[in-house]
């Protein structure tokens, strides 16, 4: 069973790159792309940790290896690659994440966690050697303006060069690489998070305003306006959070016919109504989301 599941994961990291650049080239947010590749991960890792009954251990040291190379592996390089995808040609990222290795032997070295070898400093000095010859404008770029997003790029490989070193050092006893790669992509996933999140509660926090002033404007006193609103809010999640019901249903389950509340949805919902505005507002913000991403 995990050999086929280490066989299905590998096919999906072969196509991290392409799929990569090709979600930044149709103009996807790329920090939505890299939270929901590191929580498709994350869930594969944890399903396979579940199958062979080694879940991550939540104590000190290891929450401390999860976090340091959940930051330097995932939540760092990985952003990076994705925003700096489309500025540069697919094959000099390829050749610049080659030097993962060496970078490795290097860092390795500066941790005194390797022995210094003169077969490593020839090796390094030439994929060195070889990654500066192709950072020169019309030898490996076809473009100069390109070399400060290859230079950029280079940052990714040094992070997971140091994700490498650091897991000799920060892993804990006995920690199987499974319980390691799931425990650190998991704390990445919720690093990445409130990134993912930063918008969101401000849609709903206007919607707590728009609720307040309105019942201001029918008559109710601010402070108890603005109370029912938050409350309203507030309660509304819970419910939807604790049912299994999608939220159309629940909205159904609570407009008695010809109510009061069905009055307000015949508004709510109409053809220019709070819809088209969302879809419009949502539209809005991937457009410029597009436009910080270059």
């Amino acid at each position: 069973m995990f050999m086929p599941a280490i066989a299905v994961l590998g096919v999906v990291y072969s196509s991290i790159f392409p799929v990569n650049r090709m979600s930044a080239e149709s103009g996807d947010p790329y920090i939505g792309y890299v939270f929901w590749f590191s929580l498709i991960a994350s869930a594969a890792l944890l399903g396979a940790c579940a199958l062979r009954r080694q879940m991550p251990p939540i104590t000190l040291p290891h929450v401390r290896a999860y976090a340091i190379l959940g930051i330097v592996g995932v939540a760092l390089p990985v952003p990076l690659l994705t925003y700096v995808a489309p500025k540069v040609p697919v094959g000099i990222i390829t050749l610049e994440l080659a030097l993962v290795p060496l970078l490795t032997y290097l860092i390795s070295w500066l941790l005194r966690i390797e022995r210094l070898r003169a077969s490593g400093v020839v090796g390094l000095m030439f994929g060195l050697a070889g990654m500066l010859l192709v950072l020169v404008p019309d030898v490996g770029l076809p473009d100069p303006d390109m070399v400060g997003w290859a230079a950029l790029a280079l940052v990714a490989p040094l992070c997971f060069a140091c994700a490498n070193a650091f897991a000799t050092v920060f892993r804990p006893p006995a920690a199987s690489s499974l319980v390691m790669a799931a425990g650190l992509t998991t704390c990445a996933t919720i690093m990445l998070a409130p990134v993912i999140l930063a918008s969101g509660p401000a849609y709903v926090f206007l919607l707590i305003e728009c609720l307040a002033e309105a019942g201001v404007e029918a008559g109710l006193p601010r402070e108890l306006s603005d109370r029912l609103a938050l409350l309203t809010v507030a309660g509304s999640g819970q419910l939807a959070l604790a049912s299994d019901e999608p939220p159309g249903t629940l909205r159904e389950n609570v407009t008695s016919p010809g109510g009061t509340t069905l009055e307000a949805l015949t508004i709510l919902m109409a053809g220019d109504g709070l819809q088209p505005l969302m879809t419009r507002a949502i539209a809005a913000a991937t457009e410029r989301s597009r436009e910080l991403a270059g």
